[in-house]
């Protein structure tokens, strides 16, 4: 709650503020039900990476759900097939991916048609 108090309540103010408090990171917004705004961290926060941790404090369950998929597959996955595992509509699963490459945890590899998703490998996720 720390950068939240300093930077003030509103989204206004958030979002005018975030570039200067991360770095040059932006807010991400997902409207739903219920309307959310995504604050990146920075190294400099002093905060400890664990890949799940870390994705609990930004989205739900599902999208959670949704990374243990990719990384149980190897081989990668395809949207439709974490559907089918976590049943979710298509539109769902298609945001919780936007949200898992935005913040660098996963990878889209092959043609739009066909490719797959896959986990970053932790080297790349260090850098």
């Amino acid at each position: 709650m720390g950068r939240v108090e300093e930077l003030g309540s509103g989204v206004l103010n958030v979002s005018n503020l975030v570039k200067e408090y991360t770095n040059g990171g932006e807010a991400i917004f997902i409207e739903e039900d219920v309307f959310r705004m995504i604050i990146p961290r920075t190294e400099n926060a002093n905060i400890s990476i664990d890949r799940f941790k870390t994705l609990n404090d930004v989205v739900n369950d599902a999208a959670i759900d949704t990374l243990k998929i990719i990384e149980a597959n190897k081989d990668g996955v395809t949207s439709k097939s974490i559907v089918s595992q976590i049943d979710r509509s298509l539109a769902s699963v298609d945001r919780y991916l936007k949200i898992l490459r935005k913040i660098d945890l996963i990878e889209f590899k092959g043609a739009s048609k066909s490719g797959r998703y896959f986990l970053k490998e932790k080297s790349d996720l260090s850098s």
